[in-house]
């Protein structure tokens, strides 16, 4: 990456050992902030985590604190940037958005030498991306600006109904919900959990314009069928979570607080506590056949799943970005991403105590080996529950590779459906990336395809 680089950002481009969708970081979640031209949020402090740095340079810079922000900048970024070319550059993007309002939401990738923070800023008329590049000793190498689609409102659907909620796995990290469900039913009705896939996502899995969770809990609780999602624990408590350090498994991120919310349901007298089901999406996908093990729930919605181990799906990931670099380019990563593909591979052999030793993806290789340890397949091979699994065709994360899978298990095994949606993306959601698609099309807004919230509500009736 070209130190000290400034512009406005046209793609979340890859580089080397990229996390997307699936990525798994953990950063504190986005808090309010108050109108521009207040005080400083704070100053620059070299012994702060990242996020925390990469938080305290966007909150001044949208505030006009430009002298403030350029104490975060590194000796790069200062032979390009002064705080009154900052200042011209900034004015000159936001000029066209209205009045400042909100930062809505942050995401992270790390690439083995910078930390890249994204950070979406809803104004008046439109929202911006920012995103800050930060370099190994804690200071901006490179940042970028551009246009977003604005967060538009959807409203409630007539005939559903909506009310917050609490998940608290007695672990000390309580989380905020939603429970929407048809209104006005006399009888019990059938629910789905939602879990969600990699990264700190708040309860709708919010990817920029884009909800997912929402459009399924409106579309299934139209279809009578009851939706509980909640913020996600690494998106509540990042920070907290840090401190976990090599302890740190799929089960303090996720499974915990996706089994307490079972039981939310399962204590509720609106919900049919025979026919309640959890739906997983990306790496919640991977993890609903286990969660389906702890609880007692009815059965496994696997959405953009995979049976297959998530160093694998990393692995090509990274290659299919890198086959669209250009040919010089490619030939130094591909070299790099097999070597360290190799060292991957060895995560699952390590004992315990080796993997809480070394680290992948700036996590403990203990994250990525536990889950060696309960592969979904295994869980899905012993099953005697129905399951669904669904997959869009234009979905370069998790791929038609890994939904074969599927399909070939469910030839030996009757209970488990399995369909192919044509031009739906990751996110379930009308592809727009055309042959090559990419993280950019998450850009723009869309909603979850109602066939599919059709497809699922018809399925969990059968069963």
């Amino acid at each position: 990456m070209k130190k000290g680089s400034f512009g406005r950002w046209a793609s979340l481009g890859l580089v080397s050992f990229v996390f997307v969708v699936l990525m798994v970081v953990f950063l504190a979640g986005c808090r309010e902030t108050p109108p521009a031209n207040s005080q400083p949020f704070e100053e620059y402090n070299a012994e702060d985590p990242v996020g925390i740095i990469a938080e305290k340079f966007v909150y001044n810079l949208v505030r006009d604190h430009y002298a403030v922000c350029a104490t975060f900048f590194s000796e790069a970024m200062h032979d390009t940037m002064t705080a009154n070319a900052l200042r011209r550059a900034y004015r000159g993007v936001v000029k066209n958005t209205g009045a400042y309002q909100e930062i809505v939401r942050t995401d992270y990738t790390f690439d083995g030498n910078y930390h890249i923070y994204i950070f979406m800023v809803n104004h008046e008329d439109r929202g911006m991306l920012v995103r800050v590049v930060i370099n190994e000793s804690k200071k901006i190498d490179g940042l970028w600006f551009d246009y977003a689609v604005r967060e538009e409102a959807v409203a409630l659907p007539e005939g559903v109904v909506e009310e917050d909620i609490t998940i608290d796995a007695g672990t000390g990290y309580p989380l905020r919900g939603k429970l929407t469900l048809p209104a006005n039913d006399s009888t019990p009705v059938a629910a789905v959990v939602l879990v969600q896939g990699s990264g700190p996502t708040d309860m709708d899995e919010t990817i920029y314009g884009n909800k997912p969770f929402r459009d399924l809990a409106y579309g299934l609780a139209e279809r009578g069928i009851a939706v509980l999602r909640y913020d996600k624990r690494t998106f509540s408590y990042g920070e907290e979570l840090s401190r976990l350090g090599v302890e740190l498994t799929v089960v303090q991120e996720s499974i915990e607080d996706a089994v307490a919310a079972w039981e939310v349901l399962a204590g509720d007298s609106r919900v049919d506590s025979a026919r309640i089901y959890v739906l997983g999406h990306s790496l919640g996908g991977m993890l609903a056949p286990r969660i389906v093990d702890e609880t007692k729930a009815s059965g496994a919605i696997i959405l953009a799943g995979s049976m297959r181990s998530l160093v694998d799906i990393i692995y090509d990931q990274n290659l299919y970005f890198i086959d669209q670099m250009p040919w010089e380019e490619r030939q130094a990563l591909l070299k790099d991403v097999a070597d360290e593909y190799a060292r991957w591979l060895q995560v699952g052999e390590m004992t315990e105590a080796e993997a809480k030793q070394e680290t992948l993806f700036t996590l403990p290789a203990w994250y990525f080996a536990e889950m060696v340890r309960y592969p979904a397949r295994g869980f899905l091979e012993q099953s005697a529950y129905p399951v669904l699994v669904l997959q869009g065709s234009k979905d370069f994360q998790v791929t038609e590779k890994d939904f074969e899978e599927y399909v070939a298990l469910a030839k030996e095994r009757p209970h488990m459906t399995t369909k192919l949606y044509s031009g739906l993306n990751h996110l379930f959601m009308l592809s727009t990336g055309g042959d090559n698609p990419d993280t950019e099309e998450y850009l723009v807004s869309g909603r979850v395809d109602p066939a599919v919230c059709e497809d699922i509500a018809e399925w969990i009736g059968l069963n």
